[in-house]
């Protein structure tokens, strides 16, 4: 694993969301930045999960973002 997969990865890690959404992002492809880029709606089709959830996604990255 690369230096940047890897700090991709860790971001991911930090976000505060169950474990199975992190790996779930992790396995779909997505970095903490392409959550950033992503609405709602993309979120929800890409990972095949519900709207609420993916809404939980966002807003725990863009919180982490802030910090």
């Amino acid at each position: 694993m690369s230096k940047i997969t890897f700090a991709m990865e860790y971001r991911i890690q930090e976000l505060e969301i169950p474990d199975g959404l992190k790996e779930l992002l992790t396995r779909s492809g997505f970095t903490f930045d392409s959550i950033i880029s992503s609405d709602v709606d993309h979120l929800a089709s890409s990972l095949g999960i519900e709207r609420d959830v993916a809404k939980i996604i966002l807003e725990a990255a863009k919180k982490l973002k802030k910090d």
